[in-house]
């Protein structure tokens, strides 16, 4: 949901989102963000656990361990590309974390 407020207006043909299915509560909401992405002519892939239309899938496995296979190797994957851009990792280039001015 933040990416709606904010950050999709910075999204473009240069980006690529991958949004994932989630759990069964937030399946829908996930869906429509995707398809709202696509319309828009955001690059924009679709990882769903179990079998379906590729190439983002998952392998099936308990619910529990559904955030682990998400987001861990997508973060592993964004610590590699920052570094081989020669950034760090979870630092800014332009702000600060706290608002020091208005």
């Amino acid at each position: 949901a933040a990416l709606r407020h904010g950050p999709l207006e910075m999204l473009g043909q240069n980006c690529f989102v991958l949004v994932f299915s989630g759990e069964e509560t937030t399946r829908a909401l996930n869906i429509r963000l995707y398809e709202d992405l696509r319309a828009a002519a955001i690059p924009t892939g679709w990882v769903d656990m179990g079998t379906g239309p590729g190439p983002f899938l998952l392998p099936p496995a308990p619910e529990h361990l559904r955030s682990i296979l998400e987001i861990l190797p997508v973060e592993m994957m964004t610590l590699a590309l920052a570094r081989l851009r020669g950034r760090v990792a979870g630092t800014f280039e332009r702000a600060t974390k706290v608002t020091t001015s208005e």
